[in-house]
């Protein structure tokens, strides 16, 4: 029973999956919704923008329709459903697609999609012309209209989209998304073992850090191991990963004059976060689905020189 019970909070929390009922059903029924009208975010500035992201009922057919802003996992939003988020001035990445009970989600690539201080930006899901749901901007009167009619905002899934934002940081230029399986040993996060694709990689990263046109600041290393040992195992792993990391860009050319900042998170934030219960019997399968996890995520913020 606790194993069954375990699976259903995983599946609530992550938004990432739908299981399909019976036949002429919709594909899921989730209620949980705060009933509440829609306002525009109060206290904007040139620094902050909002976006909101709205499926209009029976436009769209499918299953839930995950976002994902800078590859941070926002909200599923089913049919007449809204979602609304308050970030920082820059160009954003929006990824999304339809949920989906045989695959992990993929929070990568997307759009780049860039905001303008003191704006609340619109943003409908449609059928593209291709066939495939995308993102259309709207203007502010059709979305007012389109939401004051679903008088909801979605509430059901666990957002991990940091709302605590500090817009003072200069703009993000350049982004790295690696797998760690490639670049160090198994367990290890020392320098001798990391390995020669692995010292490549952060060599190239480290070059093209410090012969960018644009004036690197700060760069921020973030190392995150799968579910598999302990919490405080994962942890130290990850920190001592990060900062072998930083040693090696050091050595690529990345001056002093640039912060490196590290953060080890360990297994926290897991982008696949039920291997061990979907995949129990299936040490390959579980084996793949943890490699979503093991990623190292380099960002260089700067400005024009």
């Amino acid at each position: 029973m606790r194993k069954w019970l375990l699976v259903v909070v995983l599946v609530l929390l992550t938004g990432c999956f739908s299981t399909p009922i019976m036949t002429g059903q919709p594909l899921e029924q989730w209620d949980k919704f705060k009933g509440a009208s829609f306002t525009p975010a109060r206290g904007l500035d040139e620094k902050t923008a909002e976006l909101v992201f709205i499926r209009e009922a029976d436009k769209v057919p499918g299953p839930a329709f995950n976002i994902y802003v800078n590859e941070n996992y926002l909200a599923s939003l089913l049919d007449g459903t809204y979602k609304s988020v308050v970030v920082c001035v820059d160009n954003h990445r929006v990824a999304f697609n339809f949920s989906s009970a045989e695959a992990f989600t993929n929070r990568y690539g997307g759009v780049a999609y860039p905001v303008q201080g003191n704006s609340v930006n619109y943003l409908k899901i449609v059928n593209g012309s291709d066939g495939i749901p995308t993102l259309k901007a709207i203007e502010e009167s059709e979305a007012l209209q389109l939401v004051s009619g679903m008088n909801k905002v979605q509430a059901h899934t666990l957002s991990r989209f940091n709302k605590r934002i500090n817009c003072d940081l200069p703009p993000i230029v350049m982004s790295y998304v690696l797998n760690t399986s490639e670049l160090f040993n198994p367990g290890r996060g020392d320098y001798e073992n990391m390995l020669d694709k692995g010292k490549e990689e952060f060599f190239r990263v480290g070059k093209a850090i410090q012969s960018s046109d644009k004036k690197i600041d700060i760069v921020q290393i973030s190392t995150y191991t799968d579910s598999s040992g302990s919490a405080t195992y994962n942890q130290k792993l990850s920190e001592r990963r990060a900062k072998t990391i930083r040693q090696v860009l050091r050595e690529a050319g990345v001056d002093d004059g640039v912060e490196i900042n590290v953060v080890g998170y360990g297994s926290q934030d897991l982008v696949a976060d039920n291997c061990a219960v979907q995949h129990a019997q299936d040490a390959e399968q579980r084996e793949a689905c943890d490699q979503l996890n093991r990623r190292v995520e380099i960002v260089a913020r700067g400005r024009s020189q």
